[in-house]
């Protein structure tokens, strides 16, 4: 079973929380998700979150990566389905 995105508001409550030395479980009590998920965002999020704006932090926490090939089977495939 998949686990649905938290939302931002959770996110940055996470995030706050952290930034102020609450605990993990404390963290996990106060926003009401389980201590993987607090842990994984706060994994990806990491402790430079403070200048982020909403867009580059949602694409950090819910892992909103490009991923880029450079194989040459990847380019030949491309090429065949333009």
């Amino acid at each position: 079973m998949s686990q649905k995105p938290i939302t931002m508001d959770h996110v940055k409550q996470i995030i706050q929380l952290r930034r102020d030395g609450v605990a993990i479980k404390e963290i996990v009590r106060r926003v009401g998700i389980c201590r993987n998920s607090v842990r994984k965002y706060l994994g990806r999020v990491n402790a430079d979150a403070e200048g982020l704006s909403s867009k580059e932090l949602a694409d950090k926490a819910y892992n909103n990566d490009v991923l880029e090939f450079n194989t040459n089977r990847h380019q030949q495939l491309f090429l065949f389905f333009e």
